[in-house]
């Protein structure tokens, strides 16, 4: 299916209008003051190999967040460590099929390698994680998805009327997604405060204070609403447990952890819930999606933003931006799903048309988005009304 990504274009290119950058007249250029060979800058890894246990399928979900070493058939010279595809090596070994019945899969970020262990394979170092297919900003600690545990608990419920005419088997379904989608709206309240701890550190206009500071309320009403969906499907009502902060404000990158979780992962996300907006024709579910796609767009927005007025102030930056941009990509599309139909209804958009809107969103926004923003001369950016976050 295709979005209309009308609304959210608008958003994320006037996050770069408010930026205060101006188009150059010339071909880009390295603002870092470096050559591109064997710099941090270019995405070169350059961690040493330490010895890790080998990847199995047998691990199952236990190796979600594990660092293993990952081999593949070797057919010529094994390339180099930065040129491997981490989501198809892992996947290699664990299979494509959806992790969860949905449409999360897993993936990978190769760290080093190859390895010469073996005459027949290359093996490498790789960081094995899950993409879950939730909408929302991660909390990311040293680049791991931190969420909550679900328990029963009235606190972040509201009463909601939804229709139901489900079997077990597709009110579990929709009862896992929906809990899903209420612990990363959870945990988008986390990545926005530790945001909000960010941008005063970096003395950060107010302005983008205070978008910053709505869009955590934002996110507490989506949890909110999303844990209420959800308790109607379970039959009994559900939360978030406690979310641990250890770690979060150390080895941190806010101008990269804000492109990659906000400028493209909130960008992603918009497009989703609007699309699950559309699709979805129980009333009430459907509001709740309309306000969280509203919402994500204007943070995706915020997030460029942000990376507009960083590079204003860090230039040499660039590079960084540009290799994690150049770095990002998506995985295969899952096979179409038998229960289409009935998912659309109450709002989850099946795995093959969640990636079909990402693939969308990632072609005809954030990429066009991203080549505007590293491709401009960057000048100090005139502070954005509050209303226009």
């Amino acid at each position: 299916m295709r979005a209309n990504l009308t609304v959210l274009h608008h958003h994320v290119f006037l996050g770069l209008i408010l930026g205060g950058c101006i188009p150059k007249d010339t071909t880009p250029t390295d603002d870092s003051g470096t050559d591109d060979s064997g710099s941090d800058d270019t995405g070169t890894l350059e961690r040493r190999c330490d010895e890790h246990p080998e990847l199995s399928v047998d691990e199952g979900m236990d190796a979600e967040d594990q660092t293993r070493m990952v081999c593949m058939e070797k057919t010529d010279e094994c390339p180099e460590a930065a040129d491997v595809n981490g989501w198809e090596l892992v996947q290699g070994v664990m299979g494509s099929e959806p992790v969860d019945g949905g449409c999360s899969t897993w993936n990978g970020t190769v760290q080093c390698g190859p390895e010469a262990l073996e005459v027949d394979r290359c093996c490498y170092i790789v960081d094995v994680t899950v993409d879950w297919c939730d909408i929302g900003r991660p909390f990311t600690v040293q680049g791991k998805a931190r969420r909550s545990a679900v328990r029963e608990t009235d606190r972040w419920t509201e009463s909601v009327h939804i229709q139901l005419d489900l079997g077990p088997d597709l009110r579990s379904r929709l009862a896992d997604y929906w809990t899903r989608m209420a612990l990363a709206e959870h945990a988008s309240v986390a990545s926005f405060a530790r945001f909000q701890l960010q941008l005063l550190e970096l003395a950060a206009p107010p302005e983008l204070c205070a978008a910053a500071t709505r869009a955590m309320g934002d996110e507490i009403r989506h949890a909110r609403d999303s844990f209420a969906i959800a308790s109607v499907f379970h039959g009994h009502q559900v939360g978030p447990g406690p979310l641990s902060s250890e770690g979060a404000l150390s080895g941190n990158d806010p101008l990269l952890d804000a492109f990659l979780e906000g400028c493209i992962g909130e960008t992603i996300a918009a497009a989703q819930a609007s699309a699950a907006a559309q699709a979805c024709t129980e009333p009430n579910i459907r509001l709740v999606l309309e306000r969280i796609a509203d919402d994500e767009a204007r943070h995706a927005s915020l997030a460029w933003r942000f990376a507009n007025w960083m590079l204003a102030e860090h230039p040499e930056a660039k590079p960084r931006l540009q290799a994690a941009l150049n770095a990002f990509q998506l995985g295969e599309a899952p096979e179409k799903d038998p229960d289409a139909d009935i998912l659309r209804r109450y709002g989850r958009l099946p795995a093959s048309e969640m990636h079909e809107v990402a693939v969308q969103a990632l072609s005809e926004v954030i990429r066009p988005a991203g080549a505007q923003l590293l491709s401009m001369t960057v000048r100090k950016p005139r502070a954005p009304a509050i209303s226009d976050a």
